[in-house]
């Protein structure tokens, strides 16, 4: 998981060792991005303070190497840095001559770029031996053009270091196929890729959260095995954060503070074994991913369901013979948990916008209540008189 900027409100309060350990503990994740903010936003970042913002990165610096996961150390500018590139030389040097003989830590030279590749290359000669003055071992990762999209352009001039890798950023609600095949050519000419940054929602941090897309680019990444982090571990009002406003670190295995986002990143990341064997902590579910047919909701609370929703009013018998006749493996719904319950009001208004009755698939037979299609879970908490309709899932 990626932190939000270091100096950037609210990025401050998260680079602590609380939030480490919560990242590892609760979201099963073996990696911390430690994005130390440069410049920009008025008088704050390195250039200006650079005491701070340093002192800021070697607390999650020492609590990655503490609680035994990753810790990406990221020179955290979208543009063009090569104004500081004398203050990213010292900074690097600093930071591998103190870290350098711990496994755990990996250098990101330059968040996201936007001059051209030529450019890059010559602020990375400077930096790369810099480190490698130190650390000759250990992962750097370099930026690419167009905040980390033309990752085709390093693949045809990479740079002769060893333990290279190259960053790419994704946003599902942004960036589509088109970004995958360019992926796809890079990786063909065996340019070793890291994506130090992807969002569920858009690339301005906001948007709508694309569960589709981002199952296909997770599908993707995983089938050229290509290590993720996830933007952010925040509570910004936004799309891409894992958190809802006004949550603090100590807060980050509660359920009840975790966005949209937050819930599918949790999810996919206690899918997978990721080696950090943290312990029995909270999971947002435990269901699989699957893809949905056209025209249905994928949800996010339990993304192993798709909903669809009808408008023409039914009884009970007759929503069932509906269900069965949209799709041959659908039923009327089951709701696992409470934030399931939240998404299929929400969304039942957002399509429906005006309705009375919401049929699910629960019944009850000699005084026990029981789901239509099997579901073991025991979820009860209705509230008499809520505005419901006809719901199905798949």
């Amino acid at each position: 998981m990626s932190l939000f900027m270091s100096a950037v409100d609210p990025g401050p309060k998260w680079y602590n060792a609380v939030t480490v350990k919560g990242i590892r503990d609760y979201w099963n994740s073996n990696i911390v991005r430690a994005c130390m903010w440069i410049t920009g936003y008025g008088n704050i970042g390195y250039i200006v303070n650079p005491e701070l913002e340093y002192e800021r990165v070697k607390t999650v610096v020492d609590a990655a190497i503490e609680y035994g996961i990753y810790v990406l150390v990221d020179w955290h500018i979208s543009g063009d840095t090569t104004n500081y590139t004398q203050q990213a030389v010292q900074f690097f040097t600093n930071i591998s001559q103190t870290y350098g003989s711990y496994p755990h830590i990996i250098y990101e030279i330059w968040n996201e770029p936007t001059v051209a590749w030529s450019v890059v290359k010559t602020y990375a000669n400077q930096v790369i031996p810099a480190i490698r003055a130190n650390d000759p071992n250990n992962v750097i990762v370099v930026g690419t053009p167009v905040w980390d999209q033309a990752v085709d352009q390093a693949a045809d001039d990479p740079l002769n270091y060893s333990n290279l890798a190259y960053t790419m950023h994704y946003y599902a609600d942004t960036y589509k196929q088109q970004n995958r095949d360019t992926a796809v050519y890079a990786i063909n000419k065996g340019l070793p890729l890291f994506v130090t940054e992807y969002g569920a929602g858009g690339a301005s941090g906001d948007g709508h959260v694309d569960v589709d897309e981002e199952i296909l680019w997770w599908n993707f990444v995983d089938e050229y095995k290509i290590s993720i982090v996830n933007w952010d571990m925040g509570d910004k009002a936004e799309a891409d954060s894992a958190l809802i406003p006004n949550t603090d670190p100590s807060q980050i295995g509660d359920p009840s503070r975790w966005s949209t986002s937050g819930k599918l990143i949790n999810q996919k990341y206690w899918s997978t074994d990721q080696g950090v064997n943290p312990g029995n902590y909270t999971k947002a579910t435990n269901s699989s991913i699957v893809q949905c047919p056209s025209g249905w909701y994928h949800a996010v609370a339990n993304t192993n369901k798709c909903y669809k929703f009808v408008t023409n009013a039914q009884t009970l018998a007759g929503a069932q013979v509906q269900c069965k006749n949209l799709n041959s493996g659908s039923t009327l719904l089951s709701i696992d948990h409470s934030f399931e319950n939240l998404e299929v009001n929400e969304e039942a208004a957002i399509e429906i916008k005006s309705f009375n009755k919401l049929y699910i698939g629960l019944v009850r037979s000699n005084g026990i209540w029981n789901w239509l299609n099997g579901d073991s879970q025991t979820y009860r908490n209705w509230d008499g008189g809520k505005k419901i309709h006809l719901s199905f899932n798949f």
